[in-house]
């Protein structure tokens, strides 16, 4: 197989995995909209909660990487539609709790089959050490950006008291 010439843009990193993250948004968002008529952001938010439980917005926020924004809305629309409630924290009444009802439940429970199906579709195309060697790279590529992303907040803390 032979490799593509890239441009010096396009052989950035960076740009490479925006595209493919941008494919792949594309795919959940399909499937998950003809699947179960909901958006990538929705599935996000549901998955989430159906990984930590009942939490506030902004636990969700942290671990979905979604905007606060995003999550306010995707909260408003789902509610409505029973999948899922909000309340107010027994012990700290400014704290609302986000969970899942049985209707949330029973379509994460649902959505997930399209999710392993797509996993295996994806998985299907890297040979076992390949796979291996992806998840290593995954991982200090994550390492790396998350420095990247210390390195400019502590640059504009230092801009901020100059």
């Amino acid at each position: 197989m032979t490799q593509p010439v890239y441009t010096p843009t396009e052989a950035l990193i960076t740009f490479r995995v925006s595209l493919l993250s941008q494919r792949l948004a594309r795919a959940v968002e399909s499937a998950v909209s003809v699947e179960m008529g909901l958006s990538s952001r929705q599935w996000r938010v549901l998955v989430s909660l159906n990984r930590l439980g009942a939490v506030t917005a902004s636990e969700i926020v942290q671990f979905s990487n979604l905007d606060k924004s995003q999550v306010s809305r995707v909260v408003q629309e789902l509610e409505p539609r029973g999948l899922i409630h909000h309340a107010g924290d027994a012990r700290d009444r400014r704290r609302i709790v986000l969970s899942l009802t049985a209707a949330g439940r029973e379509m994460v429970s649902e959505g997930l089959a399209g999710s392993e199906s797509r996993q295996a579709f994806l998985r299907a195309a890297l040979s076992d050490a390949d796979y291996v060697v992806f998840e290593r790279a995954l991982g200090q590529l994550t390492e790396a950006a998350d420095a990247l992303l210390a390195q400019a907040k502590a640059s504009r803390g230092s801009d901020a008291r100059t």
